[in-house]
């Protein structure tokens, strides 16, 4: 009887510990997305502006590790501007990364989730 009490504790325990670790990673993701959608970046000749409210996310990445009490969290996300050009955002503590990166780069780290610009009206 005190076995099946003892491994009903256990898995109690466990249960428990899996839902306050979700909790915290879901928490730890709706900061960094808030993060994400905040950010703007200006045009420039290279690349057009970016709006992380208007951006549209192709893919997100998550990377954690525990470290005693600490958590280190990171979030990456591929994401297009109107223009159809890519980004790629890194939250990273109190400096995120927010940067343009060409549609070959794209196309090797998205593989089949790539898209290709649209052709704009009248270019042909």
């Amino acid at each position: 009887m005190y076995e099946f009490l003892f491994l009903l504790g256990f898995v109690f325990l466990g249960a428990s510990q899996w839902w306050l670790h979700r909790r915290e990673m879901r928490a730890y993701h709706a900061r960094a997305l808030a993060e994400f959608r905040q950010m703007k970046l200006p045009a420039t000749p290279l690349h057009g502006a970016f709006d992380g409210g208007e951006a549209c996310i192709v893919e997100e990445k998550v990377e954690w590790a525990r470290q005693e009490t600490t958590v280190h969290y990171f979030l990456t996300v591929y994401a297009t501007n109107a223009n159809g050009e890519y980004f790629i955002f890194r939250s990273n503590y109190d400096r995120p990364i927010l940067r343009a990166i060409r549609h070959e780069v794209a196309r090797a780290i998205l593989k089949s989730k790539y898209r290709a610009p649209e052709p704009k009206a009248g270019s042909e």
